[in-house]
Parts: C-alpha cells; sequence; structure tokens
C-alpha cells in the first residue's frame, strides 16, 4: 500500500460516521453475555440446564426454556455506502448489516417482518433446519409466498447476524460476537442479473468490487469510509463467531501473529484444532477460539481476502483493527499478514481434520443416488443443470403447499427428487467443470462421507482401507465414475449445511430423512444458483399431507396473487 493510500485509510478510521448504524460496527458493540437472561431465570443458573455439547444430540432433543424472542424488522430500500461508494440499498431497520438476532438453545423465535419495498420479499434463518416447521423456512416459491409490497410477515423459528447460545465445547474468557465477511458489489442486483441472464454468448458473471467485515472496508482509501475495530485484552481467550454473508466469494480469514482454535462449523460444535487461516465459502460459519497474548499496547489486523478461486475484479482483501486495552485506537494497526493469509486453495478443511464433538454414526443408506452437475446452453441461454434438470420456481404455487395437498406430479422445471419414507439418503455429487460449488441443503446437516478427484480410474469397488462401497448396500450399486466407496471417518464424519464441491471432483453427502417437508439443495453462488443450479428434495410426503400449515401462510399466498393480478413479476432469473 502508498504511503498516501495508507493516509487516507486513517483518516476513514478516525473521523467517517455510518448513517445507516449497526451495533456490529462500534469498537465495543459486539461483546456478548455467555446467555440471554429472562425473567423468572435462576440467577448464573444456564438456560439449558444440565444438556451438554457431548451429552446430547441436538437434532433429537433440545430444553424447553418457554421464552419466546421477539423481533420486528422493516425492509426498505435506503442510500448506504459502506466502503465509500454510495449505493441504494435493502436495509432492516435502517441498518446494515442487519441487526443481530439472539436466543439461547431451546427459547423460540418470532420474527415480524413489514415489506416496503416496491416488490416481494422473503427472510430465510440460514443454518436453522426448522425441523417440522418447514413452511418457516422461507424461500419463495418452495416453502411459502413472497410478502407482497406493503405487507407483514410473522416467521417463527436479510443479511444479518443470529447467534445462539448453548453449551460449549471449549473453554474462553468472553465472546467477541458475529464476524460477517462478503464481498461487494457497486451495481444494483437486477441490471447483475439481467447480465446474467442475457442470450448466450452475452451472458456475463458479475464480478465483486470490494470484500467488507461487519460492513465496512474503504474501496480504495475512500475518504467517506471506515473499517470494523474490535477491543480486546491481552491474556484473555475471546470466541468469534465468522459468518459468510457473501455472494459468489470464497474467502481467507487470518489474524495477523495469532493462532486460532476451530471450534465449530455451521452450528456443529468439533473437536478443537488449531490453523492459521479459515476457509469460508458463500453461507458457510466457523466459531473459532483466539488468545490474545501480545503486549497490552499491541494492536493488530484483522484479515479477509477473496481467493482465486472466486470472480473479483476490485480489491480483493479487507482489513478490520483488533486493538488490545493499552492500544492507541487513533492509529492503525502496522502489523504484517501470516504465511497462509492468502492461501489460494479454495477447498475447506481436511475431512478428517474436521471432527463433530458429538458423536453420530450414519446408517445405511436406503437411497442413493449419482447427481452429475454440468453448465448447458439451452437454445438461448447458460443456465446450470443438477441430474439432468435446471430449475425455475413459481412463486404463486409453493411446493410445500401443493405437496400438502397431495399435489406431487410437479413440472420437470421444479427438478424435484421424491425420496419417499426412505430413513436416509446418499447422494455422490460430480462437477466435471472448472468452478467451486459450495453446496447447501436446507433443513439438514450433511453427514460429509468423502471427497477426491473425479477420474474414471477412481470407481473400484472393494476396497478395504475404511469403508468401501459393498459395505453401504448392495455391490451392484451405482456410486458413479467418480467414488470408490471409502468414508473418511466412518464412525462419526464431518457434519455440516454447506461444503465446497471443488472443480473436477466429486462429494458425497448422506442425510437422515427425519424433516418431512419440501427442501432445496444448491450450489450457494448467487450467480450459480440464481441460474437454474438448484434441486428440490421431497422427504416423506406422506407426512406432509399431514401437516397442518398455519393460516397465515395460504394468507400470504391470497395477497401475493392479489398484487400479482396487478403487477408484473420481473423475474429474469429462477427466482430462488
Amino acid at each position: 500500500m502508498s504511503f498516501a493510500k495508507a493516509a487516507a485509510f486513517a483518516l476513514a478510521l478516525q473521523h467517517a460516521a455510518a448513517q445507516w448504524p449497526s451495533t456490529l460496527q462500534h469498537l465495543n458493540g459486539t461483546h456478548l453475555p455467555p446467555w440471554l437472561d429472562h425473567e423468572g431465570s435462576a440467577p448464573g443458573a444456564f438456560p439449558w440446564g444440565d444438556m451438554t455439547a457431548n451429552n446430547t444430540n441436538y437434532y433429537e432433543n433440545w430444553p424447553e426454556t418457554g421464552v419466546t424472542r421477539y423481533y420486528v424488522f422493516e425492509i426498505a430500500r435506503g442510500q448506504c455506502a459502506p466502503d465509500g461508494v454510495d449505493m441504494e440499498c435493502i436495509l432492516v431497520n435502517n441498518q446494515f448489516p442487519g441487526p443481530l438476532i439472539e436466543a439461547n438453545w431451546g427459547d423460540h423465535i418470532e420474527i415480524t417482518v413489514t415489506n416496503r419495498l416496491d416488490e416481494g420479499t422473503a427472510i430465510h434463518l440460514h443454518g436453522f433446519l426448522q425441523k417440522g416447521t418447514p413452511y418457516m423456512d422461507g424461500v419463495p416459491g418452495v416453502h411459502q409466498c413472497p410478502i407482497a409490497p406493503g405487507e407483514t410477515f410473522s416467521a417463527n423459528g436479510f443479511y444479518g447476524p443470529i447467534v445462539v447460545y448453548g453449551p460449549t465445547n471449549a473453554e474462553y474468557d468472553e465472546d467477541l460476537g458475529p464476524v460477517m465477511l462478503g464481498d461487494w458489489v457497486h451495481a444494483y442486483y437486477q441490471d447483475l442479473i439481467d447480465d446474467l441472464m442475457a442470450p448466450f454468448p452475452n451472458a456475463k458473471i458479475p464480478p465483486s468490487d470490494n470484500v467488507l467485515i461487519n460492513g465496512l472496508n474503504p474501496y480504495y482509501g475512500a475518504m467517506n469510509a471506515s473499517v470494523a475495530g474490535f477491543s480486546v485484552h491481552s491474556g484473555k481467550t475471546y470466541r468469534i463467531r465468522l459468518i459468510s454473508a457473501a455472494c459468489s466469494a470464497t474467502m481467507k480469514f487470518s489474524i495477523d501473529d495469532h493462532e486460532m482454535t476451530v471450534i465449530a462449523n455451521d452450528f456443529v460444535p468439533v473437536v478443537p484444532y488449531k490453523t492459521d487461516h479459515v476457509t469460508l465459502s458463500v453461507g458457510q460459519r466457523t466459531d473459532i477460539l483466539v488468545t490474545f497474548n501480545r503486549d497490552p499496547s499491541s494492536a493488530v489486523w484483522m484479515r479477509c481476502f477473496i481467493a482465486p478461486c472466486s470472480e473479483a475484479q476490485g480489491q480483493t482483501e479487507a482489513r478490520a483493527a483488533i486493538y488490545y486495552e493499552n492500544a492507541d485506537t487513533e492509529a492503525l494497526p502496522i502489523s504484517m499478514p501470516g504465511p497462509n493469509a492468502y492461501n489460494t486453495y479454495c477447498g475447506n478443511d481436511d475431512l478428517a481434520q474436521s471432527v463433530p464433538f458429538y458423536k453420530i454414526t450414519p446408517p445405511m443408506p436406503e437411497s442413493t443416488s449419482v447427481v452429475p452437475i454440468s453448465a448447458q446452453v439451452n437454445g438461448t441461454h447458460l443456465l446450470w443443470y443438477m441430474a439432468g434438470r435446471t430449475f425455475r420456481t413459481d412463486y404463486n404455487k409453493p411446493m410445500l403447499m401443493e405437496a400438502q395437498k397431495g399435489n406431487l406430479d410437479f413440472p420437470a422445471i421444479l427438478n424435484a427428487h421424491n425420496y419417499g419414507t426412505n430413513n436416509s439418503v446418499l447422494m455422490v455429487i460430480e462437477n466435471t467443470g472448472k468452478m467451486p460449488h459450495p453446496m447447501h441443503l436446507h433443513g439438514h446437516n450433511m453427514f460429509i462421507l468423502a471427497e477426491g478427484p473425479c477420474t474414471d480410474n477412481n470407481f473400484v469397488f472393494g476396497r478395504t482401507d475404511g469403508v468401501a462401497a459393498a459395505d453401504l448396500g448392495a455391490p451392484e450399486r451405482d456410486y458413479g465414475n467418480c467414488w470408490d466407496g471409502h468414508i473418511v471417518n466412518p464412525e462419526n464424519p464431518l457434519r455440516r449445511d454447506v461444503f465446497m464441491l471443488l472443480p473436477g471432483e466429486y462429494i458425497v453427502v448422506q442425510w437422515l430423512q427425519d424433516n418431512p417437508g419440501v427442501w432445496t439443495l444448491h450450489c450457494h453462488l448467487t450467480w450459480h444458483s440464481a441460474a437454474g443450479f438448484v434441486l428440490t428434495v421431497v422427504e416423506r410426503p406422506d407426512e406432509i399431507k399431514q401437516m397442518q400449515i398455519p393460516r397465515q401462510m395460504t394468507e400470504q399466498c391470497d395477497t401475493w396473487q392479489a398484487w400479482t393480478n396487478q403487477h408484473v413479476v420481473h423475474m429474469t432469473d429462477d427466482g430462488i
């Protein structure tokens, strides 16, 4: 960085004041408590009682606190300039990023959303499995109709963090709170989608212009922008909750001259392991512990770097300032990046390294399928295909509500895969292309059984190192041309809801069919999911038919239908 740019950076830190305030952007605004108190709770008592991170199957059991946490959100357009470039943004309660949602494990969350936009919207609590409440997952056209302009919707359970307090699997002194990482694009979203969905060969994948930490990062030294700041105390260990709110970037997170300990991935506690950088693709979350053991007058940089496998044309690094208790908060840190701060590998940590803290052994799958991924021109447009089909939603006929009526003969364009009453599904996802894909399944934590290069000579049955394909089912079962049947850590494989599928490779995932509903499995890169990269899972349709879907869901469809009778819905992409 040149001296001129460094000086501008320093002035930005001292003088910028956001007009779309967020508690995430205050120097001391993100230190969180160990749990939330509520009326009638015993002082010092855990809200979750004697449940711990290693004695409770949290997919089957959870505390009943009897507490509901209420939040009211107004979604509206407004001006913002998180990196110094003025643009129109979507704000939540006039904030960017949106307000922090907090709850204890076992609490209920009710969010009332009022749509002040001139188009439909929806809210999705990313990472919440919505067990027993699939109609609250928030995917328009799959679970619900969009919230019509001017209407209000209450969601039980936009760009904002969620923290759920619960038992810990590692000791620490303080919770530094959420750190939201994301790429940033200066153009208007609809213009980007119009470019993306232009007739082939004119389609353009929108590159990002910048990358933000907690919604801040000056664009090439912009004077009217700031950097995020954090305060720490020498000798203390802090929990930091990393959240990727990116659009299309895979990011590398590091803290200069400090080691990190990973304790959770995607809300799933793991056996702690040490690292000097964390890889997060779109939608992934990782909780880390950091012991700040430098001199009390120290100040260091927190870094977020966009990896080369992402589409980026502007700034590829964001920094936030971490100040020890005696540091000069009017000056920027001068620390240097570690050796892996700019690591270019886009995959997640090795499967053998990421071991869930609570052990669950996956059962033998009752259904297996091979899902190849491809990009094809359908005659006019470049679209993504999963298992030979692309996807486009129908906002006026949510799939879950159709399934509840017994209408399971879905059009091919909805790419529905009905797995019936099978207790467990195993899927081999093959990526023979040249782009990475963070694969996300709603409603479930997937077992990540295996990953590797996708070459024809990989397909050999009968291996003896680990678990072979023959041990999972009939030897003649088709596992595709990539996977040989070997499972990494078969007794307790990694569980998470987003996992990176690298170019030319495959991943093997498995999930338990314990959450009746219609769920989307998709690439979390915005520009891929917008172009049809979606598969829908119909889970236990007989139980969906018996489901009591709240009346407010049908009423919302009525108001949406009435609005669309008077307005044209500009849906250039697939609607997800």
